[in-house]
């Protein structure tokens, strides 16, 4: 879990940027129409997404000066242009490593397609999930945020029967991530233990934290408080997994926060 926490660690030269909502509402659509929205799928392709474009922003940063100004513009709307098939290949690999309980192929991804109006060929779809692939320098974590918060709730001592809800608000956790991050960063900052966590954004393994603490929270679990064991086991500060949670809770109440958002439970597919 902590080695896969390693791939967020700031770059001082071109950090992550969180996708924003719309762009993750439509991950989420995306992984419904393929029948891979649970298990935290969706919340793993956003973060895929997030690392490829870091990098290829990285790169082009790289190159000479003079060259970035005249090809800027062309090289963003080449991106913006390959946006849906690069969705595509992250929530392939995001699945893929999830153990997905079906056979991804590009020829059910294209069939799943056709019926949204996005035509894409077999190649296609094989090529970006490569270039994808390797542009990840071949690494994808072993965890979602959704296993990690039902790993954490059972470390912590909370009862099977209520990991489900655990994972339901991890799942909206990440589907409300870009906001969420900015609401951790502005109160984390106001407690001094916090600034050097909230500083490099809202982490995988901390926001599955949190996640957790809230789950307790609204769903009234009757044990200790998990929060202190969760704040060990993760090695953040007690305050900044109390600050997650209540930021998460704020989120929560604010409506229409769980639109989109479906059960992390494996569904069948329907032939």
């Amino acid at each position: 879990m902590f080695e896969d926490c390693k791939e967020e660690e700031e770059d001082e030269e071109w950090p992550l940027a969180i996708i924003k909502h719309d762009a993750r509402h439509a991950m989420w659509m995306l992984c419904g129409t393929l029948g891979v929205d649970c298990r935290g799928v969706p919340g793993q392709a956003c973060r895929l997404l997030e690392r490829y474009l870091a990098v290829q922003m990285h790169n082009f940063s790289n190159l000479a000066p003079g060259t970035v100004v005249a090809q800027g513009p062309t090289f963003k709307r080449q991106l913006l242009r390959k946006l849906p098939v690069l969705m595509v290949s992250c929530i392939q690999l995001a699945a893929k490593m999830n153990s997905a309980y079906f056979q991804m192929n590009a020829s059910f991804i294209r069939v799943c397609l056709i019926f949204k109006g996005v035509r894409l060929t077999v190649d296609e779809i094989k090529e970006s999930e490569f270039r994808v692939y390797s542009t990840l320098g071949f690494r994808i974590p072993l965890w979602t945020s959704v296993e990690a918060g039902e790993a954490l709730a059972v470390a912590a001592g909370m009862p099977q029967e209520m990991l489900e809800g655990v994972a339901l608000l991890v799942n909206l956790a990440e589907y409300r991530r870009d906001r969420l991050n900015g609401r951790v960063w502005w109160a984390s900052n106001l407690s001094p233990p916090s600034p050097n966590f909230a500083r490099v954004g809202l982490r995988t393994v901390h926001l599955a934290a949190g996640s957790v603490a809230a789950a307790a929270r609204q769903l009234s679990y009757c044990g200790p408080d998990p929060a202190p064991r969760l704040a060990e086991l993760t090695r953040a500060p007690l305050c900044y997994v109390r600050c997650i949670s209540n930021c998460l809770l704020t989120e929560l109440l604010a409506g229409d926060a769980g639109s989109g958002v479906s059960s992390s439970r494996k569904r069948k597919r329907q032939d």
